[in-house]
């Protein structure tokens, strides 16, 4: 990282130098991101959803894939996304994108790209799988006429919203790598950010860091920790202060519990992730629940199916 300018007061990454990859608790004390101050936005936050036309479990991406191919109730599917997109709606604002019949994944727009929080950029995604590089062309014409849009290089994968998260606290960004997006991805995430990139290396069955990791208002952080390498957790817990730390196992990390969509102190839950409702309670916050066992066969739920703006 020889040669990093940083504004420490703001984060952010001076035009003329270096991207900024973080990897290990050494490099995240030697350049004390933990104190760079918050942004401001210059729009409230809100999200998008992709309707489910043609939502089935076609080939086996992940786990939650094996055995249920065709095997997914399309209509109790659309009433599972009909409850979210309501229950999001109740709490903030949701723009709707139509979805495409040929394009069966296509309703978890999570993975459609990444939106920078604090200016008109969005960054395209390089999605690992041939069946869902079909909705690049309609996620980029949506985007396109709503932002200024980057890109990677075609030849480096990396699935946008799915492992890449917005530190609400502070001006830097949570990557993870090895499982779907690759370490490569991350300094040109860092580059068209302008800010740090915290890289967590994914070690376990849940494949994106949207499954594992949530940071929420207040400086607090909902995570399994065993999802994590040793280093990715020493981060994780310089970053955050023991008290705002909401641990959980693998196992109950597989409810998608941290595959949440929060919406100031308001946090809406997968159904099955009831056991989480005390200890997001302790820390402020109102947990809401909604049915998703569709979305389960395809490996995903609630932060899945919203893309953040």
């Amino acid at each position: 990282m020889k040669g990093v300018d940083m504004d420490i007061r703001t984060g952010i990454l001076c035009d003329t130098v270096e991207p900024l990859v973080i990897s290990s608790l050494d490099e995240l004390q030697r350049y004390n991101v933990r104190d760079l101050r918050p942004k401001v936005r210059t729009r409230p936050p809100f999200i998008s959803m992709c309707t489910p036309e043609g939502f089935q479990v076609k080939e086996v991406h992940n786990r939650f894939m094996e055995g249920n191919v065709e095997k997914v109730d399309t209509e109790k599917a659309f009433r599972e996304w009909s409850a979210l997109y309501r229950l999001a709606s109740r709490y903030g604002r949701v723009v709707m994108m139509q979805g495409d019949s040929t394009c069966p994944d296509m309703v978890f727009k999570a993975n459609a790209g990444y939106v920078d929080p604090y200016s008109d950029l969005a960054i395209m995604s390089n999605m690992v799988h041939e069946s869902r590089r079909k909705e690049t062309p309609l996620f980029k014409k949506w985007l396109e006429e709503r932002y200024r849009v980057e890109y990677l290089p075609d030849t480096v994968r990396w699935e946008g919203g799915g492992d890449t998260i917005e530190d609400t606290n502070r001006p830097i960004t949570w990557c993870g790598y090895g499982q779907r997006s690759e370490w490569a991805a991350l300094p040109h995430v860092s580059r068209l950010l302008r800010q740090p990139v915290i890289a967590l290396k994914l070690v376990s069955k849940l494949y994106h860091l949207d499954t594992c990791f949530i940071v929420l208002p207040g400086g607090f952080v909902l995570y399994c920790p065993a999802a994590f390498d040793a280093e990715g957790q020493a981060m994780i817990e310089w970053m955050f202060d023991s008290d705002h730390r909401i641990a959980v196992t693998l196992e109950e990390a597989l409810t998608f519990v941290c595959n949440a969509l929060a919406f100031g102190r308001y946090i809406l839950f997968p159904a099955g992730a009831e056991f989480i409702a005390s200890r997001v309670e302790r820390c402020g916050f109102v947990p809401r629940f909604t049915p998703m066992k569709e979305m389960y066969k395809s490996g995903g739920s609630n932060a899945c199916c919203g893309l953040k703006h």
